[in-house]
């Protein structure tokens, strides 16, 4: 009789540990595949953002997941053709593959968050609910990383590769139809964002003054005469700001927002990563023994 109690209990034990592997073996084979997919989600992207937008375009648009992509993209496969050609080996290369990602991923976390410290928060503007940004707010090495070749130290030279793809976006039309006719209260009290208020609207450090509309702007009789300022066109609608130091400060502050954007997602990712490396190491030492 104790000899049936003992049998059934082996065979429980046994369906139990059996059940056990097949759990850790089906959640391992679907987070084993998270690289690869993220991989061919920035394949795509790429070529979807090289496709609709030029190369000077594109850099207006940062999305650092696309790097990370290709990373993880490079690192799955590195794995799959190691674990193919050594499957003795392969739970020990998946266990280093987990590691490498975690450690990635954390590194990619780490530098958006230290490259996204503050700065270039721009400068409040009084009676008004949105700021002004200036590229020299920006430390040099942001400016370089952000907009490769963009314009610093007065050189616009590579600006006029950048300013075309805002114009193309009829950011400004858009702007000037949603506020049209509002009073100057009424105008600066709403929060624009960061492009539209750097290149639609002239720099507040200026001199111009607000005549109920976007696109009607006046000269104090105080005015500033420097260069950017005169870059600020009333009368040819076309231009708008696009050429203003505000527009490129505008643009590397909407780059920094995205980038603090990106630190965070990697962190989320970091969590994954690490269930992704818990899981491995379970499921090593259950085949181990």
């Amino acid at each position: 009789m104790s000899g049936i109690f003992v049998g059934n209990s082996n065979r429980t034990t046994r369906t139990t540990r059996r059940g056990r592997k097949y759990v850790y073996s089906t959640v391992s084979f679907l987070i084993d595949y998270l690289p690869l997919f993220m991989g061919l989600a920035a394949v795509l992207s790429w070529v979807y953002f090289n496709v609709r937008l030029g190369p000077w375009c594109r850099i207006l648009h940062p999305n650092p997941l696309v790097h990370l992509g290709f990373y993880l993209l490079g690192l799955w496969l590195l794995r799959y053709i190691v674990g193919r050609y050594s499957s003795d080996n392969q739970n020990l290369v998946c266990l280093l593959a987990s590691i490498m990602l975690v450690l990635i991923v954390l590194s990619f976390g780490l530098s958006f968050f230290i490259l996204t410290l503050k700065f270039g928060e721009g400068k409040k503007i009084p009676g008004a609910a949105y700021r002004d940004y200036n590229p020299e707010d920006f430390p040099g090495w942001f400016q370089n990383f952000a907009l490769p070749r963009a314009p610093m130290s007065g050189n616009r030279r590579w600006w006029l590769h950048y300013a075309p793809c805002l114009q193309d976006s009829q950011v400004c039309e858009k702007f000037e139809h949603k506020y049209a006719n509002q009073t100057a209260a009424e105008f600066f009290k709403n929060k624009f964002t960061r492009v539209e208020a750097g290149c639609c609207i002239p720099p507040a450090a200026c001199g111009y003054a607000y005549n109920n509309s976007p696109t009607e702007w006046v000269r104090r009789p105080i005015f500033d005469d420097r260069e950017f300022c005169r870059l600020w066109d009333p009368y040819s609608r076309p231009s708008r700001c696009y050429y203003c130091f505000t527009c490129i400060g505008a643009v590397l502050a909407n780059v920094k927002m995205e980038w603090s954007q990106m630190a965070m997602t990697y962190f989320s990712i970091l969590i994954l990563a690490a269930a992704r490396y818990i899981f491995r190491c379970i499921n090593y030492r259950i085949h181990s023994s």
